[in-house]
């Protein structure tokens, strides 16, 4: 629930007017920005000019955000996590959406892939040190497949497109609208998402396998020279959760991304149902916050444990309504 705070426009205090934003290719972690900027909430807060970046992958976005090249990212945890291990002070200021059905292991359909241990002896492209390859490896672990018998290759999104197409990998493991973009080039199966399985002996059961959050995130000193920006950066947020959450508005969503990602609207009328939006710090945002971390440790992926909470500043949530924070966030200005 959004309260009061929609707040005023001229109530803001703006240092920066102007700001880069990265983003992906995925309604998880740039549907609320797009729709913030396509329907004018960022003006109306505000902003002069919010310019978008497309980053393939969440790293790269952190990456940039590092180097100075954006001032707000847009990624998923695990490239935060493995950014603050490494000492760089990305601090996460609001939730954006669970991916919930939106990632996705998709096989070529020639396999005729009917369960899970039809992956012996194939090859999954996966992108290293992402959420994805979390969900291979909780694929593994839930089926109590054998790992040595299933090869992995460390592909980004693009690369794996090619290599499911020519036959270089049995199958992908990546977030959407990979996904679909995989369909169109070759036949395949989804034989399970993160949350559900598709496969002939299980299909239509409940499987989590994967807890991907979108996030906003930006350093620690860019918040403390510009904290109402980031007010005004979250009060935007909101407006686009409360359009996005409309049913009556979702043609009009769906069309506004699809232009803006140039992609196809009858896919994205299915892909963005997918994905639950939600600003909250909350009981769940914190359990896919510690299982992302704990994988990334156990896999060696982070050598260094963070204390979510250390990450996570509220004041922005807390002002739109208190009971958007309701699990501790104790970074502070």
């Amino acid at each position: 629930m959004l309260r009061s705070g929609l707040v005023d426009a001229q109530k803001n205090n703006l240092e920066a007017r102007s700001i880069k934003v990265g983003i992906g290719p995925d309604f998880g972690t740039s549907g609320h920005a797009v729709i913030a900027l396509e329907k004018g909430f960022f003006k109306s807060v505000g902003f002069e000019k919010v310019e978008m970046k497309i980053f393939a992958a969440g790293l790269v976005q952190l990456e940039a955000l590092a180097a100075g090249g954006i001032d707000i990212a847009l990624p998923t945890q695990t490239p935060v996590f493995s950014l603050r291990s490494a000492g760089v002070p990305v601090v996460v200021f609001s939730s954006l959406a669970a991916y919930n059905e939106s990632l996705g292991l998709v096989a070529r359909k020639e396999l005729n892939i009917k369960r899970p241990s039809d992956f012996y002896g194939k090859k999954i492209g996966v992108l290293k040190g992402s959420g994805a390859e979390m969900m291979v490896n909780a694929f593994i672990k839930h089926y109590n497949l054998d790992t040595s018998k299933i090869a992995t290759v460390n592909l980004a999104p693009p690369e794996q497109m090619s290599a499911i197409a020519t036959g270089a990998v049995d199958a992908i493991c990546v977030w959407q609208p990979w996904v679909y973009q995989a369909s169109q080039k070759i036949p395949v199966d989804i034989v399970s998402t993160g949350a559900t399985s598709h496969f002939a002996e299980n299909r239509g059961e409940r499987v989590t396998l994967d807890w991907t959050r979108g996030l906003a995130a930006t350093l620690g000193p860019f918040i403390q020279k510009h904290p109402g920006t980031i007010d005004a950066f979250v009060q935007a947020l909101a407006m686009a959760q409360s359009y996005v959450a409309s049913p009556k508005n979702f043609d009009d969503v769906n069309t506004t991304f699809s232009r803006f990602h140039n992609q196809s609207t009858e896919a994205n009328a299915v892909i963005i149902r997918g994905y639950g939006p939600s600003l909250a710090f909350d009981k769940r945002f914190l359990e896919d916050l510690v299982e992302v971390q704990d994988f990334l440790i156990q896999s060696g992926r982070v050598k260094k444990k963070t204390e979510p909470a250390d990450i996570l500043y509220g004041n922005a949530l807390r002002k739109i309504d208190p009971q958007l924070v309701s699990i501790e966030a104790r970074w502070k200005r």
